[in-house]
């Protein structure tokens, strides 16, 4: 359930806005109302905020080679230094030992110093790429003195450079003096003495002689190495940045609410005062009560009102609650007046899941992978994740699904065991009239005339089983919106929509799996459009002037019934996918295991046992993959869509409670 909130207002005198702040956050309840505010104060806070995130994102790149050299870096900080007692170690790092517990001060010239190290490494990175650059397009020529080619042309000796294909130079001006100095198999190395060669452009020569260049970059790659041999140890200092940053993003949040409050400047003699509104769980309200008291503040604590956007807290059963690391995931979180649908959402989703997967050999895999995830995370924390919670459930679903529709690896039926065919519930079977549908609901389902048989049979029954689910889902999202509504009379506009479902429904399954269209199901559709059009509306005020603005919508109101037949149809997606996953697996199996002449399956050779194996293994593990990324297409689609979006009218727009208060309370 969604926890309730009350509204909280502070008034402090003006003079005393920072000590009430401060002790407001040792109370460590309220969540304030954010404004957008601006002072210069937060904005040198923000920047070494950003400036300390940069600097542990810096060092996060040198986690792997740091630890691979921890035991030189160890060895290195033990080291005495005595001629410089102020170094940390001899690898380069100007900071001593205790600047690493120094005031804040220091610490921000560490994370400083980190940032410039990065940008001089990036610098140098892009020296060494252009003088490499140069040094390959320069080598060829050797390592002779270039000042020399210069000087012969202030004497009024030219050269020109150039590089050609070996086999071009045959075809050279005879008229023009050249020297083939060196050639290669993919380039011959040409100077051509006093004049140019027609329509060929010669190479420029350099700044530098390819010595040079060497040079270059071997200190070049000198300065790269000993700045990465800083950056080893600087890692270690990442857990005094990360203090620094959590102490910087308290002050922040304090700057910020103490630039949120608004205060009210003398007026007739009256002093000055400051105020700030929050939000506080009804439950904690009284520890505000008692601070009021204690400190002498004028509280004022009232119910949201519709305008009010509170924070949302979820408060959900140990079962329901292992959905909520898919919220986060998707980012989803509803709003405080929407509804908290995670026990509906899990149930339906496990629903999906399964029939999308549709495999109960699949259901046991994952279940080994739960359970394995589930025994490593309690090893680390005592208990098992909320992730291998919810992978159990979708499992157990998977596995009942798969156990009663006969699907071990999409093995046909023929050739399971005894044992798990007697599991197939008979609707599944693909054995028998489809007159075997329960008899009390052959009395209000009038079968098709021509019935389907063998395999048809169990995907009529799939499909129809897809429609159900559907108005049973959407039908519970109607249900409620009826409780929110009520009182108003507007609620009935919600049965009338539940009446338009059904209606659709059964027209539904008419088109689709030619059944019967009862005479009531019309009726069910027109009579629930009356009593939309005369109940939409009710909300107060004239039941006249009301209901005239329902019809003036109608236009609109016609448009939603058609999506509601689309959402209905739209659940036939949970067949479809799950159908192609069983073709898929069947096509694996073929071509693991040909099926001989008697419908069984067979090894043609003992040799090619292995391949089978492995072409089986491969093959329904990127089944089970493309299985994962129809569960986020379509089965989180007709939770998030057409169940919460569409029927429940849900816009997620929540957002976590955080409380105005120190990190230790939070």
């Amino acid at each position: 359930m969604i926890v309730p909130m009350k509204k909280v207002s502070l008034v402090v005198m003006e003079k005393y806005r920072k000590d009430a702040l401060q002790k407001l956050r040792d109370v460590g309840v309220l969540h304030i109302e954010r404004k957008n505010v601006s002072s210069d104060a937060l904005t040198e806070l923000l920047e070494k905020k950003s400036g300390i995130e940069n600097a542990l994102q810096i060092l996060e790149y040198w986690k792997d080679k740091a630890k691979s050299h921890s035991d030189e870096i160890i060895e290195s900080y033990l080291t005495p230094h005595e001629d410089e007692p102020d170094v940390v170690n001899p690898m380069g790092i100007p900071f001593s030992l205790d600047a690493l517990d120094a005031p804040n001060e220091r610490k921000l010239e560490l994370f400083e110093h980190i940032i410039n190290l990065e940008e001089k490494r990036v610098s140098l990175l892009e020296k060494e790429s252009l003088v490499s650059d140069e040094h390959n397009r320069l080598k060829g020529w050797g390592y002779y003195n270039y000042k020399d080619v210069h000087f012969l042309e202030k004497n009024g000796v030219s050269l020109y450079l150039y590089e050609f294909a070996p086999g071009v130079v045959k075809y050279l001006p005879s008229d023009v003096p050249f020297v083939v100095i060196k050639k290669t198999k993919t380039t011959a190395y040409v100077i051509s003495l006093g004049r140019e060669i027609p329509d060929e452009t010669p190479i420029a020569l350099g700044e530098n002689s390819l010595s040079e260049l060497d040079n270059i970059l071997d200190d070049t790659g000198k300065q790269l190495k000993d700045i990465e041999t800083q950056f080893y140890s600087l890692y270690f200092s990442r857990n005094s940045l990360e203090e620094e940053l959590e102490s910087i993003s308290g002050r922040i949040e304090l700057e910020t609410a103490h630039e949120a409050m608004e205060t009210l400047k003398n007026v007739s003699g009256v002093p000055s005062i400051s105020w700030i509104s929050g939000f506080a769980p009804n439950e904690t309200v009284d520890k505000l009560r008692q601070a009021a008291a204690e400190n002498t503040w004028v509280l004022s604590i009232t119910d949201p009102g519709p305008a009010d956007l509170p924070p949302t807290i979820l408060r959900t059963k140990s079962i329901a609650r292992v959905v909520q690391p898919l919220f986060k995931i998707l980012g989803t979180y509803p709003g405080y007046w929407e509804h908290d649908i995670s026990s509906l959402y899990m149930f339906f989703f496990c629903i999906f899941f399964a029939m999308i997967f549709g495999d109960a050999a699949y259901g046991f895999i994952f279940l080994t992978i739960s359970a394995l995830i589930g025994i490593i995370s309690k090893a680390k924390t005592g208990k098992s994740s909320d992730a291998a919670k919810l992978m159990f459930f979708l499992s157990m679903f998977t596995i009942a699904w798969g156990t009663i529709t006969g699907s071990w690896f999409s093995i046909p039926h023929e050739n399971l065991s005894p044992f798990l065919r007697s599991l197939i519930i008979p609707p599944f079977n693909n054995t028998g009239p489809l007159t075997e549908f329960p008899v009390f609901l052959q009395n209000i389902f009038n079968l098709p005339p021509v019935v389907p048989t063998d395999a048809l049979k169990t995907r009529w029954n799939i499909q129809f089983l897809c429609f159900a689910v559907a108005a049973v889902q959407l039908i519970t999202a109607r249900v409620f919106l009826i409780r929110k509504l009520l009182p108003n009379l507007a609620a009935l506009a919600q049965i009338g929509w539940i009446m338009m479902i059904l209606g659709i429904y059964f027209l539904v399954l008419s088109l689709l799996l030619k059944i019967t269209l009862p005479s009531f199901a019309i009726w069910f559709i027109v009579i629930g459009i009356a009593i939309n059009m005369v109940f939409s509306e009710q909300y107060g005020g004239s039941f006249v002037k009301n209901m005239v603005k329902s019809f003036s919508g109608f236009i609109s109101f016609f448009l939603k019934i058609v999506g509601c037949f689309g959402d209905v149809i739209s659940y036939i997606r949970l067949f479809a996918v799950g159908l192609a996953g069983s073709l898929i697996a069947q096509t694996v199996n073929s071509m693991a295991f040909p099926a001989d002449g008697n419908g069984g399956f067979a090894l043609d050779m003992f040799i090619k046992l292995i391949g089978a194996v492995l072409i089986f293994i491969v093959g329904h593990t990127l089944n089970m993959l493309m299985s994962t990324l129809s569960v986020v297409v379509h089965g989180i689609r007709l939770n998030l869509l057409e169940f919460a979006g569409n029927h429940l009218g849900m816009e997620w727009s929540g957002y976590e409670y955080s409380p105005f208060a120190t990190v230790q309370e939070r």
